[in-house]
């Protein structure tokens, strides 16, 4: 539940329905002493029923939170930073490498012999070479060797 009123009416109607059954139709009886005041009957079971509930929801609320915090971590784990290096064969002149896992990475020059390097977020998986002329994509599969990865093309 999004809005806290309608978490507030929830618990308030859940906890006067409570109430009336215990106190209605099964006939309890209920007592809270405090040096303050003293409650008792359904006002007290009233106010016992509705504490748990909020409790309960606010202990909920919590362990979903910290669920979300875990995986929210465990998806960031997969995005350390990876080196990777290779060769495009034969070089292409003037090209780029992008890495698609990285969009937001600037692309890298292939140098004069065809080789690239660069630090990207997470394992590879798409490179795309770009040059004025020609463009070429390449796969990158679990078992390869981000340090020596070989991008032939026609």
């Amino acid at each position: 539940m999004d809005s806290p009123l309608v978490v507030v009416v929830v618990l308030f109607a859940c906890s006067l329905a409570g109430a009336y059954v215990l106190f209605k139709i099964l006939q309890s009886s209920a007592l809270i002493t405090r040096k303050e005041a003293q409650i008792g009957g359904a006002a007290a079971g009233f106010l016992l029923i509705f504490a748990a509930l909020g409790t309960y929801y606010s202990k909920i609320q919590n362990a979903d939170l910290a669920t979300c915090q875990a995986s929210l971590n465990s998806v960031n784990s997969q995005f350390k930073d990876v080196s990777i290096q290779g060769t495009v064969d034969p070089a292409f002149q003037n090209a780029s490498v992008y890495v698609i896992t990285d969009l937001d990475k600037e692309p890298v020059t292939v140098d004069s012999t065809g080789g690239f390097r660069m630090t990207i977020k997470g394992n590879p998986y798409f490179i795309h070479v770009v040059s004025q002329t020609k463009t070429y994509d390449s796969y990158f599969f679990p078992g390869d060797d981000p340090l020596k990865i070989v991008i032939p093309h026609p």
